[in-house]
């Protein structure tokens, strides 16, 4: 019970972080104006697509690079998507980070899947 104890106590810890903190704060606002909502929605959409493409290895056609380009910065401009997208980044980043190490700590199956892996 106590690796469940502790994965509580994380969970409490990452809710009190000023990373979730701010994330919360920077949801809020944004949900202010539906039209943010909106666009954030529509930019993740095509972020989703692209990432998808690559890891396929398909060309991604270049209406789809300007629309995310506009997109994009059309939201930098609007301080309430810019400031969720900040703080979705720094969020994540901190869940990734959290993510390496509990990978790192739990490496058991690395010897015998290496020859699995491909090769960086």
């Amino acid at each position: 019970m106590y690796v469940y104890d502790k994965a509580n106590e994380l969970a409490r810890a990452i809710k009190e972080s000023g990373e979730y903190k701010e994330m919360v704060q920077a949801k809020e606002t944004l949900a202010q104006k539906q039209e943010h909502v909106d666009m954030i929605k529509d930019f993740m959409k095509i972020q989703m697509n692209i990432q998808t493409m690559n890891m396929l290895n398909q060309e991604v056609n270049d209406e789809l690079k300007e629309s995310f380009n506009l997109l994009y910065t059309s939201m930098m401009n609007i301080e309430a998507c810019r400031k969720f997208l900040e703080a979705q980044n720094t969020f994540g980043r901190l869940v990734q980070d959290i993510y390496k190490i509990i990978g790192d700590a739990c490496n058991v199956m690395d010897e015998l899947l290496e020859d699995m892996m491909p090769e960086a």
